[in-house]
């Protein structure tokens, strides 16, 4: 029928739309992929090199190896024996990416963990600007302005330097998803049903990658909610209570589809913690903001002996936007000022980049100089233990869309000339060096085979590997042997609360002997079922003169020397765990509980009171037929006799926290200072 043609073209024309938009919004993602490939070398070979540097890698790659070894052994996904044996690792407060493990899972059955960590760490960047790109198109409906919003965040100082070690932290592909589809929802472009779905499953897929970034993401999504239903327009608010309500039930969905996981992270409650000044340590110094570290091409290395000074190591040192960020920023933010969006966008920038400083201002790693807002939120469950540092993502997520925005104002043609030429000079300064990414040879030996491990150990046998911990490739030796043996200790990020008290782990991983060497690794072996000791190439002198002389059998055989652990019940030696905090000094402090242990040799402990605590401190003692509680006071201390083969249990009426009254970041709870005489 005439007039009909232009209706019988409706489909082809609507596929063809459809093939457009598809391309479009994956035409970025290329671009990315190839702007990752002119920065990094990519030629090493993948099967026996790792993308970066130092230990976190080799584990990284240890846990992408577990959770197929895992499934194909029968074995509990969630609390692995095969570090730390015996009591084990639970892995859902490890950065044990099982999420990352499953998307990669065809590559690690194909080409191995080796390869797919590679993959996964060369694509990570690209991926984050992608799905940036994708957020960026939605808020400002502008292409090219997005390509550019998605890779300042892609190719942030953030990525950058976790690039550099942490595949855990790096993948961020999946934060600017959630906003995205937040953002949608709130726009109507997405029913209810399909947002909680997607966002339930990004909710859980993040659990898996890490949960750090799922709990800060949850409190800067919750912040800015709050911070745009303030400050945004009003005719928004019945939109973001609606968004408010989605995410309850999405909360829900996900806890429900992620309840295996979440039963083991509870049952491990409460989470080992940090080093005593973490968040003091991991915290963004204001100089790191505009000031580069030597991972950026510009200004670098000519700053290098300002950002030596930068706390955390080099990887968390991601603050930096630079000079003309800044400006760009300001620019935007001056523009724009009469909308209550840019206001709300302004705030989220700030609050972002406030608590990114940590708890205490410091800069240039002088004094701490004032309290600052991280030290209300430091406590709280699961977010207490972010660290501030990593706030910078947020940070450059807010700058991406910001510089976004810049771009897609209307504007005539010298406007916009300008624009751009600001945002070129803001790639400039953000471009990495190149020269600081690199690839890490993955540690081999001859002797870590599956056949050479049973033919000279047996059958799954339990080892001590030194060079011992993050100073050693036990991890990677383990990965080569096919798994067949358990190993205590290893290096899975934080020791488990497990080990607390056991100083001997410091020792074989600083390298160094104290008085008490002998004792704390025969104590070590015997509670921790070590059959045998493997010293590899590597090892510290020292440590291997202190082994030697407890003349134990020993041989040698493909550069490892296996030394050959007695048998348990013949071992002598004392222990001490729980609230303790052993070192190399001769006297240390013990919290509210410690537990002690003799074999085969008595001790006699000797008890004093710190001069900054004058009230006596009341131990009672479950264990011994002696007297069952001692009265320690400063001045006077107290000798208790501890007989052999014996187990008892010494708990103080009161503790107390230094940092409450010396403000030294020292927040254990101690009571009395303990020292140990034995014959």
């Amino acid at each position: 029928m005439p007039g009909l043609g232009f209706f019988t073209q409706l489909p082809t024309l609507w596929r063809r739309l459809q093939r457009a938009s598809l391309l479009a919004s994956l035409l970025p993602l290329a671009f990315y992929l190839l702007v990752t490939r002119l920065m990094f070398d990519t030629s090493p070979d993948w099967s026996n090199h790792y993308f970066g540097e130092g230990d976190d890698p080799v584990t990284l790659t240890w846990f992408l190896n577990w959770w197929g070894f895992a499934l194909a052994h029968g074995l509990n996904f969630f609390v692995s024996k095969y570090a730390w044996f015996p009591s084990g690792t639970n892995l859902t407060w490890d950065t044990a990416v099982p999420a990352l493990a499953l998307l990669a899972a065809p590559i690690i059955y194909l080409k191995g963990a080796l390869f797919a960590f590679n993959f996964l760490s060369i694509t990570a960047p690209a991926l984050a600007a992608w799905t940036a790109f994708l957020l960026a198109r939605q808020i400002s409906n502008h292409w090219p302005a997005s390509v550019i919003g998605g890779y300042l965040f892609g190719f942030s100082a953030y990525e950058l330097g976790q690039l550099r070690e942490h595949l855990n932290l790096d993948s961020i592909f999946l934060i600017p998803l959630a906003v995205l589809l937040c953002v949608r929802r709130l726009q109507g472009n997405i029913s209810q049903p399909v947002f909680i779905i997607l966002l339930a499953a990004i909710f859980v897929i993040q659990l898996g990658i890490s949960t750090e970034l799922l709990a800060t993401l949850g409190f800067f999504g919750a912040v800015a909610w709050l911070i745009f239903l303030l400050f945004g327009r009003h005719e928004l608010r019945p939109r973001l209570f609606g968004l408010a309500r989605d995410l309850v039930l999405t909360c829900i969905v996900a806890l429900i589809c992620a309840s295996p996981f979440l039963f083991y992270l509870y049952a491990a409650l409460p989470v080992p913690a940090r080093d005593l000044d973490a968040a003091f340590v991991y915290s963004v110094d204001p100089l790191n903001i505009v000031i580069p570290t030597t991972i950026t091409q510009l200004g670098g290395m000519q700053f290098a002996a300002i950002s030596a000074h930068y706390l955390g190591g080099i990887a968390e040192q991601g603050a930096y936007v630079g000079l003309p960020m800044l400006l760009l920023v300001t620019l935007y933010l001056h523009a724009q000022r009469a909308r209550p969006m840019t206001r709300a966008l302004a705030i989220c920038l700030i609050f972002c980049l406030v608590l990114s400083l940590g708890p205490r201002l410091r800069i240039f790693d002088g004094p701490a100089l004032i309290t600052l807002p991280w030290s209300w939120f430091r406590n709280l469950p699961l977010l207490g233990s972010a660290l501030p540092s990593r706030f910078s993502l947020y940070v450059s997520l807010c700058c991406a869309i910001i510089s976004t925005l810049y771009l897609a104002c209307p504007g005539s043609n010298w406007q916009h000339f300008r624009r751009y030429a600001l945002v070129g000079v803001v790639i400039a300064f953000m471009l990495p060096n190149r020269t600081a990414y690199g690839w890490s040879t993955w540690p081999t030996e001859a002797f870590f085979t599956t056949g050479n491990i049973e033919k000279t150990l047996g059958h799954s046998p339990n080892v001590l590997i030194l060079p011992y911990g993050s100073s050693g490739p036990g991890m990677a030796w383990q990965m080569d042997a096919g798994m067949s043996f358990t190993q205590s200790g290893g290096y899975t990020g934080l020791d488990p609360s497990s080990e607390k008290g056991i100083g001997i782990w410091e020792q074989l991983r600083d390298g160094t002997v104290s008085s008490h060497f002998s004792n704390d690794l025969k104590a070590l072996c015997a509670t921790h079922q070590v059959d045998d000791l493997l010293i590899g190439p590597g090892t510290p002198p020292i440590l291997v003169t202190a082994i030697g002389a407890l003349n134990w059998p020993e041989v040698q055989d493909r550069g490892v020397t296996v030394v050959t652990v007695p048998a348990r019940a013949d071992l002598s030696y004392y222990q001490i765990s729980g609230d303790y905090w052993p070192s190399e000094a001769p006297a240390n402090w013990m919290g509210h509980q410690i537990l002690i242990k003799t074999r085969h040799t008595p001790i006699t402990l000797i008890l004093t009171k710190d001069t900054n605590q004058p009230d006596p401190t009341i131990l009672s003692v479950a264990g011994t037929p002696g007297p069952t509680s001692y009265r320690v006071v400063h001045g006077q201390p107290l000798s208790i006799a501890i007989p052999a083969n014996a187990d008892i249990t010494l708990t103080a009426n009161q503790t107390f926290i230094p940092d409450k009254t010396l403000h030294n970041r020292d927040d254990r709870s101690l009571s009395v200072i303990l020292s140990i005489r034995s014959p």
